[in-house]
C-alpha cells in the first residue's frame, strides 16, 4: 500500500471527476481498456470522483460520447507537478541541491560529543581526555578509532573504571563509570602512617606496606594510630616507609531528633526565567541581553536542543536552553513517618559506598533517635617529617 503510494506520487497522478448521464459505464470502459482508477466514489446519482494516472488522461477522451459524460481535473499530484512548477527557477533547484549535498557532507563529521555516567567528573574534563585521544568536534566519523579511545582514556585517567565509546551519525557518546576514590593518597615517596578518621571496632585489616599496630576486635579513637610507616629493622635498625592498607572497621552513626521534626524545604514561586544561546559548529550566540538573574534562590536546568535529521544524525546546529526556576526555603513540620522517610534519605546519602549492615529508630517520647552500622575503610593518610614525627 504504502509502496503503491510512493509509486504514484513519483510518476504523478490527478484527481477527476467525471459527470454525466452513466458514470459507472465510464470507469466501467476505462477498466476495459486497462486503465487503472483508483479511489473511486459516487458523489451523487450522476457524479463520481476517482483519481488515475497522469499519463493516461488523454486516453479517455474517446469514451465520452458512449457514455455521455464529462471529465474534469480537480486535483494534481506528484513529483512531476513539482518539477514543472519550479523547472523555471534554476537558482532555487540549485539551492535544494547544494543544502541536500551540503547536509550529506556535514553528517560524516563528529558535531556533538555526548558525555554519560559522569557525577563527580565534569563533562567538560572527560571531553578534554577525549580531545587528547583523538575524539575533537569537525573531524571525520570515519577517522574515529573506537577501541583505541576507549583504551587511552581508561590509561590515561585513573578516576575512571569503565569506558565505552559509541558513533551514531554525527553524535560521539562516551559512557563512563567513575573509579571510587576511597581516600586522597600521598606520593610514594612520602613517609606516612594510617591513622583512623573516625572512631570504630576493627572488622579486618589488609596492610599492602608498613606496621599494622590495630588487629581484628580493637575498639580506635578518631586519630589512633592504624598502621605505623615506621618499622624495626633488627640489622639496619629503623626503616621508615610510606604506609599503605585498607582498615575496614565497623562505624556508627546517630541523631536524635524531636517531633515534629522542623526541616527546611524548597517552594517554587512559579517565577521562572529562560536565558538561549544558539549553538553553531560549538559556538555560542547568546540571544540574551542581561545575564544578570535577579532571582535570590534558584534551580538551573540546561540542555541542548539539536537539528535532527533522523538515525542519529543531527546538524551542528541547535539551541542551549537554560531554564532558572526561582524558590524559597520554608520550614515544614514533619510526623514520625516522614520524619522516618526523610532520615532514611539522608543516611542513605551519607553512607553511600559503605556497607550499611543494620539501620534502625527509636522512639522515645517525642525524641526519635536513628542509628546507621556500617562497615567502611576508616584509614586516612598522615605524613610523617624526618623525625619520625606526625606532621
Amino acid at each position: 500500500m504504502l509502496l503503491s503510494k510512493i509509486v504514484n506520487y513519483i510518476k504523478g497522478y490527478i484527481t477527476i471527476i467525471i459527470k454525466g448521464v452513466f458514470p459507472e459505464r465510464f470507469v466501467n470502459l476505462c477498466v476495459r481498456r486497462g486503465i487503472g482508477l483508483w479511489n473511486a466514489k459516487k458523489i451523487d446519482k450522476s457524479t463520481i470522483q476517482a483519481q488515475m494516472d497522469i499519463r493516461d488522461f488523454h486516453k479517455v477522451h474517446k469514451f465520452h460520447k458512449n457514455s455521455r459524460c464529462r471529465v474534469h481535473i480537480i486535483g494534481k499530484f506528484g513529483l512531476p507537478f513539482i518539477i514543472n512548477k519550479y523547472k523555471r527557477r534554476k537558482a532555487f533547484l540549485a539551492g535544494i541541491v547544494i543544502f541536500v549535498l551540503l547536509i550529506a557532507l556535514l553528517s560524516r563529521f563528529v558535531w556533538i560529543i555526548q558525555i554519560t555516567g559522569n557525577e563527580k567528573i565534569k563533562s567538560e574534563e572527560i571531553i578534554k581526555y577525549a580531545n587528547k585521544v583523538g575524539i575533537r568536534f569537525g573531524m571525520l566519523t570515519s577517522t574515529v578509532d573506537v577501541q583505541e579511545a576507549r583504551r587511552q582514556m581508561m590509561t590515561n585517567n585513573e578516576n575512571l573504571s569503565f569506558v565505552t565509546v559509541n558513533i551514531s551519525g554525527c553524535t560521539v557518546s562516551v559512557d563512563i563509570r567513575e573509579r571510587e576514590v576511597k581516600r586522597e593518597h600521598f606520593d610514594k615517596a612520602v613517609v606516612s602512617n594510617l591513622v583512623a578518621k573516625k572512631s570504630g571496632v576493627i572488622e579486618s585489616t589488609l596492610v599492602r606496606s608498613g606496621n599494622s599496630v590495630v588487629k581484628k576486635g580493637d575498639v580506635v579513637l578518631e586519630g589512633q594510630l592504624l598502621v605505623s610507616g615506621a618499622e624495626n629493622m633488627a640489622t639496619k635498625g629503623i626503616k621508615y616507609s610510606h604506609s599503605d592498607g585498607e582498615i575496614m572497621a565497623k562505624v556508627w552513626y546517630d541523631e536524635t531528633v524531636n517531633l515534629p521534626y522542623s526541616v527546611k524545604q524548597k517552594q517554587y514561586t512559579g517565577n521562572e526565567k529562560s536565558k538561549n544561546r544558539l549553538v553553531i559548529f560549538n559556538k555560542f550566540i547568546n540571544l540574551f541581553i542581561k545575564n544578570k538573574i535577579l532571582f535570590e534562590k534558584y534551580d538551573k536546568l540546561s540542555y541542548t536542543k539539536y537539528i535532527q535529521l533522523g538515525n542519529g544524525r543531527f546538524l551542528p546546529f541547535g539551541v542551549e536552553v537554560n531554564e532558572y526556576k526561582e524558590y524559597t526555603e520554608k520550614t515544614v513540620k514533619l510526623n514520625e513517618k516522614e520524619a522516618k522517610a526523610y532520615l532514611t534519605e539522608k543516611y542513605d546519602k551519607l553512607c553511600k559506598g559503605s556497607k550499611i549492615i543494620n539501620k534502625s529508630f527509636n522512639k522515645q517520647g517525642s525524641k526519635l533517635t536513628v542509628t546507621y552500622e556500617c562497615i567502611e575503610d576508616i584509614a586516612k593518610e598522615e605524613e610523617v617529617n624526618d623525625r619520625g614525627k606526625a606532621s
